[in-house]
């Protein structure tokens, strides 16, 4: 049996300690990205940080930074955003609901055991790798060159890969919940419900960077922030790996990221 850590977190469902109650497994609180944001800034303050010169985030990343941005507005000096939005679409939520409904399918899901729903873990990750790539790039890397073959596929190999290689460094309990983070992400949330007035009242200046072939997270999330935020900039990179982009188009990005940053001394 794979030992799963605690997926690299300060506190998880898989934490052994009680604090005042039994918090392991399915009885661990819901957590949102603000409650994330809250333990970043204990944080900051602990280690004396009094400034951040340029806060950086991506995807669920993003999510973070916008909510810090908003909460501590003189600490940070200058934001990067990519591939990213100010609140979680209609079709992310449906993703993650995806997910979650694969998870709860596992009949071993809710046992108190570090790999409960193991087997809906490796679904629920099928379900995100469709949505963190494309069409394109499948077929790209993973169409077969037997026309005659009717079984094993390589896209089919490749889902698997990627299944397996999750559920050996993560468990079910701690994407369900992230999975969940997500879905209440707004910053306009407890602010007035006004997307265009949250946004306007970000002064900080901001790089935002999109992807044009981002199927999870698309351009018109990071054009909306563009337009509403007073000190943003928009760039749209091509890439053929989709929302991945951002973790894979490494000299794109710092190409352009350099370039904005040149400009703000």
């Amino acid at each position: 049996m794979v030992a799963i850590p605690l997926v690299y977190g300060s506190t998880g469902p898989l934490s052994t300690e009680t604090i005042g109650t039994n918090i392991s497994f399915d009885n661990f609180p819901t957590i949102t990205i603000r409650d994330m944001v809250k333990a970043h800034i204990l944080l900051r303050t602990h280690l004396g940080i009094d400034s951040i010169d340029l806060l950086l985030g991506g995807s669920m990343g993003g999510y973070q930074a916008l909510e810090w941005a908003i909460y501590e507005p003189t600490v940070i000096k200058k934001m990067f955003l990519i591939a990213t939005s100010c609140s979680e679409s209609a079709w992310g939520v449906a993703i993650h609901t995806a997910q979650r409904l694969a998870i709860e399918a596992d009949c071993t899901w809710k046992e108190p055991t570090p790999n409960a729903g193991a087997k809906g873990l490796k679904a629920a990750r099928a379900i995100g790798m469709l949505t963190y790539r494309n069409y394109g790039i499948y077929q790209e890397k993973q169409t077969d060159d037997d026309p005659e073959k009717i079984d094993n596929f390589k896209a089919s190999s490749y889902i698997n890969y990627q299944g397996d290689k999750l559920v050996s460094r993560f468990n079910a309990y701690s994407y369900w919940l992230l999975t969940k983070s997500m879905d209440s992400h707004h910053i306009a949330r407890k602010r007035g419900g006004d997307l265009i007035k949250t946004l306007g009242t970000i002064q900080i200046p901001t790089f935002i960077m999109g992807i044009n072939s981002d199927i999870l997270c698309p351009l018109d999330e990071q054009r909306f922030m563009k337009q509403h935020m007073p000190k943003a900039s928009l760039v749209a990179i091509d890439s053929a790996y989709g929302h991945d982009g951002f973790i894979i188009e490494s000299v794109q990005i710092t190409d352009h990221l350099k370039a904005w940053l040149a400009k703000q001394v």
